[in-house]
């Protein structure tokens, strides 16, 4: 017996707080041009997983900005 929990988060609430707002696009941007190698990485950035943060991943924050879930 026992439990797990899973997260599970909506494309683009890179902060996990149930929608996609600034600050999402704040830590986008922040990781901008990074890749693992670099110390402005961040893997949540990385919408994508293709390792380095570009307009793809922004692109995607974009498309679900000013969404909500609970």
């Amino acid at each position: 017996e026992g439990s797990d929990v899973i997260a599970v988060r909506m494309s683009g609430d890179l902060n996990m707080d149930g929608k996609v707002d600034m600050k999402d696009i704040g830590l986008a941007a922040r990781a901008f041009g990074s890749n693992p190698q670099n110390p402005r990485w961040n893997p949540v950035a990385d919408e994508n997983e293709d390792g380095i943060i570009d307009l793809k991943d922004i692109a995607l924050v974009a498309k679900n900005f000013g969404k909500s879930y609970s």
